[in-house]
């Protein structure tokens, strides 16, 4: 899998397209020495777009330029020269062309296919090559191109960002960076390497070996003439269905899979800062004296505006690719539900006020400023603004528990407990976190600092105590050393460092984190898992045979590991999503749905754990996942005949010989052999066979007979019955023999009848079993 680049932002209101209506130009016109394979269909790649735009300039585009047009737009690659302006037949600019070549680069490494070739990444910076691109908005996109040679320039600092990129360059481009991403150069060999000359009008040109392997995958398509328009402006629309030509070929090939919708952040308020900061309590007594106070800005706001500031726990806020959602766990009207936080907004827009997890304010000159503190250890805050439309002190949601105000949210502030008195504990403290480059363990209670100086007990034996022939070095001291476990009271904590402390770990395993499932359908089932550990890796598990293990008490017998991640690094999510993948179609016929499902439906456990230096915790369960079965429609077909033995006269069908048909997929026998007619011709003659009669048939796995296999063993006991023609039998040796199955009797898995029309004259020949 590659290091995935940000995911393929819009690009900005100058950028692609092409002409619109399905009856302007094609792409690349010509004819020469071959045609190019007919064009790919974008809709697979396009399946996630929803066909709306909010263009008034595409006239009568439609067909494939304004599916393309549609889907870019979407999947957040391509966007509109205003939010309502396409400009579909202007020209595509050399600097937007580099845009949009880094766009489809980013948009394939965030989407490329697990198990497939691991794509390069075009990295995220690049030289300064150019000096004819400064202050342009796109000079990062060139520059990004130009540091790998994706991108050349006209001279070498010069890159003419303005002027029109012609159908031949932009050929090139593409040619170029699809090299890259596969064999990491642009030198490498082309994955669509090819000899065939497609076009006449681009001899001698230097883009001519790029638009033949371009052309090569349907990318580039002519009309029929001579002419490639090698040295013509592209335009917009033409450039949108290259690009989706270009995803399409990925999409067949393996390399990416379905992109999705491009996401649009929600905020509307900007607050700052919006990193997160973790600050220890040292000095409990006055408002920010030492005690890691924060202050937040709010800009650009109106005046006369009452606005809403609540301080958040993290985790109950969800930031999921910008789009943030609060907990609403009471189904209260659609509010979010607000657990009441121990850090106050003590200073507002530069005056003291009475400390409160939630104030209202008016802005001055359009800013709000607020500085939160608190005197409570351990806990994690984020604070949000919004405009309280109906007066209640809530914040309004949606069904996707999104705010359906103006707000915003600032960074998260996680508040440690002051510094560890000097003397031993009176009380086993439990680790909340442990950062071991600055030597720092912070428990429910207090901080700890320790170093080479200080003694170290591990309780090897888990007996509770630390006894003398446990002590360890400082590596062996941090070896063991993970949140989640606890320090003994027999810790004795010296704060002057020139003394020597002591510490008790008592080496438990860490907590299990918390699954919560938030989806499922018939493809997936969604989850969050919370109570992550700093530091910790979470690693998901599911289990589908819900007949033995429902509850999941025979963990990790019958569980497979699907996902395995670090804990997440945004402390502004609420606990770590994931998606995992089911198989919907006919999972009734895979096992037996448990007690907590109905029929229709296949029961999948999810478990999860968490690991923090080799430490594993116990799992945590979510049972009784119902994913429905998809009803599987498609009808099986007879996909090749063959002679298996031939025992009499060689090359002639006849009594004690035997032949198969292949079926494309496990069929049952619905009825019986006595309704089962295979229709047998050659050149001259037609016979026929009767399973039950002149035959006998078997459903066939191609070793064990069962009643649910993928082809029918035919074993003649009399020669076959003329039907017509002349009766000097069945000659597949020295002509050929088509075969046409005549019954309704077979079905498969899923209730869907044999297609005969679509089995029809399969030429039988010998190939063995």
């Amino acid at each position: 899998m590659s290091q995935r680049a940000t995911r393929a932002k819009k690009l900005g209101a100058t950028l692609l397209v092409s002409t619109v209506a399905a009856s302007l130009s094609p792409l690349f016109a010509g004819m020469a020495s071959a045609a190019p394979p007919p064009a790919p269909s974008i809709a697979a790649v396009c399946a996630n777009a929803d066909n709306v735009h909010p263009f008034t300039d595409l006239g009568s585009a439609s067909g494939e330029a304004l599916q393309a047009i549609n889907c870019l737009v979407d999947l957040g690659i391509v966007n509109g020269t205003t939010p309502t302006t396409f400009s579909p037949t202007v020209s595509l600019t050399r600097q937007q062309g580099a845009a949009l070549i880094v766009r489809i680069a980013d948009a394939k490494n965030a989407n490329d296919a697990p198990g497939g070739v691991t794509l390069t990444d075009v990295p995220l910076t690049g030289p300064d090559q150019f000096t004819d691109d400064e202050g342009s908005t796109l000079e990062d996109s060139i520059n990004r191109l130009a540091g790998v040679d994706i991108i050349l320039g006209k001279t070498a600092t010069i890159f003419d960002p303005t002027a029109p990129l012609t159908r031949g360059q932009f050929a090139s481009l593409i040619d170029r960076m699809e090299t890259y991403l596969v064999t990491g150069s642009t030198t490498g060999t082309s994955p669509w390497a090819t000899t065939t000359d497609f076009f006449n009008d681009d001899t001698g040109s230097v883009h001519e070996a790029a638009i033949n392997r371009v052309a090569s995958r349907g990318i580039l398509v002519g009309d029929g003439n001579v002419t490639s328009g090698v040295n013509d402006p592209i335009s917009r629309t033409q450039a949108a269905l290259v690009v989706a030509r270009v995803l399409a070929v990925n999409l067949a090939d393996g390399l990416i899979t379905v992109p999705p919708r491009a996401v649009t952040p929600n905020q509307t308020l900007a607050v700052s800062p919006t990193t997160a900061a973790t600050n220890t309590v040292s000095d409990p007594d006055p408002p920010n004296t030492n005690r890691g106070a924060r202050t937040f800005t709010v800009n650009g706001l109106t005046n006369g505006t009452t606005f809403d500031i609540q301080l958040v726990l993290c985790e109950e806020v969800t930031n999921t690719n910008g789009v943030i959602s609060f907990a609403d766990v009471t189904g209260n009207a659609n509010e979010a539900d607000f657990t009441a936080s121990n850090a106050m907004i003590e200073v507002v827009n530069g005056a003291v006020v009475v400390p409160s997890d939630h104030v209202e304010v008016a802005p001055v000159n359009g800013t709000i400023s607020f500085t939160i503190d608190s005197e409570t250890q351990n806990e994690c805050v984020i604070p949000v603004i919004f405009i309280d439309g109906d007066n209640d002190d809530a914040l309004e949601l949606n069904a996707n528990n999104q705010p359906t105000q103006a707000f915003g949210i600032g960074g998260s502030k996680t508040f440690n407990p002051e510094a560890a008195p000097a003397g031993a504990l009176v009380t086993d403290q439990n680790i909340f976190s442990v950062n071991k480059d600055t030597n720092q363990i912070v428990t429910d209670d207090f901080t700890f600092l320790f170093d080479a100086n200080d003694l170290f007990f591990v309780d090897a034996d888990n007996s509770g105590t630390c006894e003398a022939g446990e002590q360890v070095t400082l590596a062996g001291f941090e070896a063991q050393l993970s949140s989640g476990d606890q320090l003994g009271g027999q810790t004795v904590n010296q704060p002057t460092p020139e003394l020597s402390s002591t510490f008790c770990l008592l080496d438990l395993s860490p907590s299990a984190p918390t699954v919560t499932v938030d989806d499922v359908t018939a493809t997936a089932i969604e989850i969050t898992v919370t109570d992550v550990l700093p530091g910790a890796t979470v690693q998901v598990f599911i289990d589908d045979d819900s007949t033995t293990d429902d509850d999941g008490s025979l963990f990790p017998a019958g569980f497979t590991l699907v996902v395995s991640a670090a804990s997440d690094e945004d402390p502004n999510t609420a606990g770590i999503q994931f998606t995992i993948p089911v198989t919907g179609a006919n999972n009734s016929a895979g096992g037996q749905p448990a007690s907590g499902c109905g029929a229709g439906t296949r029961d999948f456990t999810v478990a999860a754990t968490q690991t923090i230096d080799g430490e594993v915790s116990d799992p945590d369960f979510a049972i009784d996942n119902c994913v429905p079965d998809i009803a599987e429609t498609t009808a099986p077909t007879i996909t090749d005949a063959r002679v298996t033995t031939d025992t009499v006269v060689l090359g002639i069908l006849e009594s004690g010989d035997v032949f198969t048909l292949l079926f494309s997929e496990d069929m049952i026998d619905t009825l019986g052999d006595g309704t089962t007619f295979v229709r047998l011709t050659d050149a001259n003659t037609t016979s026929q066979v009767t399973c039950g009669g002149g035959a006998t048939c078997v459903l066939d796995d191609g070793a064990t007979p069962t009643v649910a296999d993928d082809r029918l063993v035919v074993t003649l006991t009399a020669n076959p019955t003329f039907i017509s023609g002349v009766d000097d039998g069945l000659d597949f040796a020295g002509g050929t023999v088509t075969i046409t199955l005549v019954s309704n009797n077979f079905d498969d898995q899923a209730g869907n009848q044999l297609n005969l029309a679509g089995s029809a004259d399969k030429v039988i020949d010998v190939e063995g079993p």
